[in-house]
């Protein structure tokens, strides 16, 4: 299909029903509530910068997957060279949008996922990662937003998974059937889950044999029954909800509450089900891969920070004090230095 439009990406939303609860109320068509659409915007601005040529050299790579040209948030690491581009790809998108475009946990996540399933495979015969690869194809040649879910409630910290009181407190499969499985249990942190078409759900951490009902990897819509969206107070709904103009008006983040409540999964999207001892690597793959994002996010977002903060003190007749040009001066070298390291992270970490 193809590289979508920013316009296509809004059309494919139209599709999805998500059940979602907005500040304590239900929300019939959360793609129309002022605190969604700017961060709907975020993530189409990725679609349209795409489609541009100073876009495209950043964000479309060929799939060896699919043989075709697809968004590099739904590609395989295979290379230094995929490492390196990513990193310029999310400092661009960051200097673009000065925001989360709610797109790197989901490419991270298929990444870790997609270690762990060939080595689970490789040690039980499993065919995890062929049902992943079938996914990831899906996923590119529909040019998809995937959201990766990763963090759980997780309760009494004191406790492992399964010794909590309550066994929701973690995510965890409650049957398994001839055609999937059933889960339960809840996500926390959830990045751009309404701005996405699918989730892939891995591991929050280390698991033991007694906690193999909580190792578990699955893909599942966003609209699946028994998954429901709920976001709470965060610290910018002011600017949307009282139309604020002030800091970053055109786009925003947030990070709901996602509940999964008895969904599920066909095994064709199952990608771990009770592997214990590749849970916890999953989830440090994911958390390696994440912050190596974010090298290359946070530099381009300080960027834009440098350069207000010059334009600020230019608006005051202040360009010429030493001691604020000495800060600004460290703050490139904070940027200068984090993007550094992750392309040195790129090629030898």
């Amino acid at each position: 299909m193809g590289i979508k439009t920013a316009k296509k990406y809004y059309q494919s939303l139209k599709g999805l029903h998500p059940t979602t609860y907005i500040l304590g109320e239900k929300v019939a068509n959360p793609y129309k509530h002022p605190l969604i659409k700017h961060q709907l915007a975020g993530v189409a601005e990725t679609y349209a910068l795409a489609q541009e040529p100073e876009g495209e050299k950043y964000l479309v790579t060929k799939s060896s997957l699919v043989g075709e040209r697809v968004s590099r948030f739904v590609k395989f690491y295979e290379s230094v060279d995929d490492l390196i581009a990513k990193i310029r790809m999310l400092k661009y998108l960051s200097q673009k949008i000065g925001t989360c475009y709610m797109r790197c946990s989901g490419m991270d996540a298929i990444n870790s996922a997609g270690i762990e399933t060939y080595n689970c495979d490789k040690k039980y015969g499993t065919n995890y990662y062929e049902r992943l690869l079938n996914f990831v194809r899906y996923v590119q040649k529909n040019d998809l937003v995937v959201w990766s879910g990763v963090t759980d409630v997780k309760g009494d910290r004191s406790r492992r998974p399964s010794q909590q009181t309550d066994p929701d407190m973690y995510l965890h499969i409650v049957d398994k059937k001839k055609d999937g499985i059933v889960v339960r249990g809840a996500k926390i942190h959830q990045t751009g889950s309404l701005c996405a078409h699918m989730g892939l759900i891995v591991p929050g951490r280390e698991m033991r044999e007694e906690d193999e009902d909580y190792a578990v990897c699955f893909a599942v819509p966003v609209d699946a029954d028994g998954i429901i969206h709920i976001y709470g107070r965060g610290t910018l709904e002011a600017r949307p909800m009282e139309n604020m103009d002030l800091g970053n008006i055109r786009f925003s983040k947030f990070a709901p509450m996602v509940i999964f409540n008895n969904v599920f999964v066909p095994w064709d999207m199952v990608f771990l089900c009770g592997e214990y001892e590749f849970a916890g690597s999953m989830a440090r793959h994911f958390g390696n891969f994440h912050r190596h994002s974010h090298g290359g996010c946070k530099c381009g977002v300080g960027d834009i920070l440098i350069g207000a903060a010059a334009l600020v003190a230019d608006y005051n007749g202040l360009s010429n004090v030493s001691h604020i040009n000495n800060k600004l001066s460290e703050m490139i070298k904070t940027c200068q230095t984090i993007y550094g390291c992750s392309i040195a992270a790129s090629v030898e970490a």
